[in-house]
């Protein structure tokens, strides 16, 4: 549904809602220090998300068509993703 939503689950009710992709949303990491989320979209962008406030605060543009998968690199400083324009960025 274009949102990625964190839920408490104790009380199963969700406590934080992320908006702003325009289409669905393919992947999604957490920050190695667990203060944001990185996700990837359907609609060709990468958003990084801070779960305390819930705000896009990044927002990166490159690929051509949807992004299948993203991940961290082995020493968290870059962002790899994956597209179905063939394509690999390093973030």
């Amino acid at each position: 549904d274009k949102t990625i939503r964190i839920w408490d689950i104790q009380s199963g009710n969700c406590v934080r809602l992320m908006t702003g992709h325009s289409k669905g949303i393919n992947d999604l990491q957490f920050t190695s220090d667990g203060r944001c989320i990185v996700s990837a979209s359907k609609d060709k962008t990468i958003r990084i998300w801070d779960i305390q406030s819930g705000n896009c605060v990044r927002l990166m543009t490159g690929h051509s068509k949807g992004i299948n998968d993203l991940q961290f690199t082995s020493d968290g400083r870059c962002i790899v993703s994956a597209s179905k324009d063939k394509t690999i960025r390093i973030w």
